[in-house]
C-alpha cells in the first residue's frame, strides 16, 4: 500500500545484475496519487549517451521488475546501425501481444508506437479471459475511473509488460 512516508528510488546500471550501479535517485512522489500512482523521472545529463542500461524501482523492501532502456547517442555520434520495433493500434479484447513479447527478446534500440494504445470500450472478447467490464457499467468509457481501469487492464498483459520493459 502507498505511504507518502516511504521513499521511492530508481536504480539504474550499465552492468547486468545490478553489480555496479550507474546511479540511485530518489523519486518525487508528491503528485503520484493525483496521477494514478505514476511517476516521471528526468535523468537528463546524468547518464552516458548511447548506452544501454537496466533499471528498477525500489519502494521500501520491494524491488520492481528489471527493465532496460538506451540513451540517445551523443549529438556528434554516427551509429553504425539502429534497430526499431514499430507497433500500431492494439486492442486487448481482440488478441494478445505476441509482437511485444517478441520485442522483449530482440536487440532493439527503440520501440516506436503509432496509433491507439488503449481503446475506449469494454465488452466481451472471443478470447478467453479478455473480457472487460467497465466500472461505470457502460459499454464505452464514461469516466476517468473507466479509463484508468482500461489502462490497468491493458497493462496487465504479461507480453505487453515484457515488451515495454525491454
Amino acid at each position: 500500500a502507498y505511504s507518502p512516508s516511504t521513499p521511492l528510488y530508481l536504480e539504474a546500471t550499465a552492468e547486468s545484475g545490478f553489480e555496479r550501479f550507474g546511479g540511485i535517485w530518489r523519486v518525487d512522489t508528491s503528485d503520484a496519487p493525483d496521477r494514478d500512482h505514476t511517476v516521471a523521472v528526468d535523468l537528463d545529463g546524468r547518464l552516458d549517451p548511447g548506452r544501454g542500461y537496466a533499471y528498477r524501482f525500489v519502494y521500501g523492501d520491494t524491488r520492481g521488475p528489471v527493465g532496460r532502456f538506451r540513451t540517445l547517442p551523443a549529438p556528434s555520434a554516427s551509429p553504425d546501425r539502429l534497430r526499431f520495433g514499430l507497433f500500431t493500434c492494439q486492442d486487448y479484447l481482440n488478441g494478445y501481444y505476441g509482437a511485444f513479447g517478441r520485442a522483449a527478446h530482440d536487440d532493439l534500440d527503440w520501440l516506436l508506437h503509432l496509433g491507439d494504445f488503449i481503446y475506449e470500450y469494454g465488452g466481451t472478447s472471443e478470447y478467453d479471459g479478455r473480457d472487460v467490464d467497465l466500472p461505470s457499467g457502460h459499454g464505452k468509457a464514461w469516466s476517468l475511473e473507466d479509463f484508468r481501469h482500461l489502462y490497468r487492464t491493458y497493462r496487465s498483459d504479461p507480453l505487453l509488460q515484457a515488451g515495454l520493459a525491454s
